[in-house]
């Protein structure tokens, strides 16, 4: 919901569908798979654009655009001991490009708001292990390497894609 001063506000609802399933090949290893249809959401995922857009018309009244997008993944888990387990995974985020927000997108693909332009698809890739001492600790390291597009450059020195890459490292104590 987005007001202003004289009291003329928009509202939309934002939404989401998605279905998962694993399957367990041996007591080691397990297949997943997991897909999502997302509408003015975006609480979920790491790098993903803003749920929504909002703008004012030429009348004074205001308008909101929401993200609207599928996602994806697909991955193999495997429990190298009851102490050690690892987790290879490849996942996507391609976002409708024939919409008001995609159209904000593609307005806005260089304006301070959006810094270096909303995400129009997302591809990644992630490695991880865990390493659990004992029950109440569990230690882990994760890379994801990935490529994003953005909906449209309009700076002619500066490319509409690119790669990115992360290293995480995570201590957990449970009590």
């Amino acid at each position: 919901r987005i007001s202003s001063n004289d009291s003329n506000d928009e509202e939309k609802l934002g939404w989401g569908i998605g279905l998962g399933a694993k399957y367990k090949i041996t007591d080691v290893d397990t297949i997943f798979a997991n897909y999502y249809h997302v509408k003015g959401d975006n609480r979920y995922l790491l790098y993903g654009n803003p749920a929504y857009v909002a703008s004012s018309n030429t009348d004074g009244s205001l308008n909101i655009s929401e993200s609207e997008f599928n996602s994806g993944l697909i991955g193999y888990s495997r429990t190298w001991s009851p102490k050690l387990r690892s987790t290879i995974a490849a996942g996507g985020i391609w976002y409708k490009d024939d919409n008001g927000y995609a159209d904000f997108a593609s307005r806005a693909a260089t304006t301070a708001a959006t810094r270096d332009g909303l995400n129009k698809t997302l591809y990644n890739i992630i490695v991880n292990s865990f390493y659990s001492p004992t029950k109440a600790i569990d230690l882990g390291v994760e890379y994801t390497y990935g490529q994003r597009k953005i909906f449209e450059q309009l700076d002619p020195n500066k490319s509409d894609d690119g790669d990115y890459s992360r290293l995480n490292l995570m201590a957990k104590y449970s009590f």
